[in-house]
């Protein structure tokens, strides 16, 4: 399994190879990175993704859940983004506390 941490999400990648063709499938996890929190929430519980897509390899297997899970990240990762320019724009660490909670 690869574990990447991106901003306060954690992606937990993942590949199991088929028996029956050789082939690999792609498996993802997403849970929130939180340092006080026991049990870590899924936001995507452990699952394969890409349906009925066979992968020619592991590395190729744990690229395809790289992608689903950042496209399935992306609308939160740019909101993100977003405030963080806003702030430096604006030189108001209050405005990006407020931007936050919307």
């Amino acid at each position: 399994m690869h574990v990447e941490v991106l901003g306060k999400y954690r992606l937990e990648l993942s590949a199991m190879q088929w028996i029956h063709n050789g082939g690999w499938a792609a498996y993802v996890a997403i849970r929130t990175v939180e340092e006080n929190h026991p049990a870590q929430p899924d936001l995507l519980p452990y699952q394969q993704v890409v349906d009925e897509s066979v992968f020619e390899s592991e590395a190729a297997a744990i690229a395809g859940a790289r992608r689903v899970a950042m496209a399935l990240l992306a609308p939160a990762v740019r909101k993100r983004q977003a405030c963080i320019a806003y702030d430096v724009e604006a030189n108001a660490p209050e405005r990006l506390v407020q931007n936050n909670h919307d």
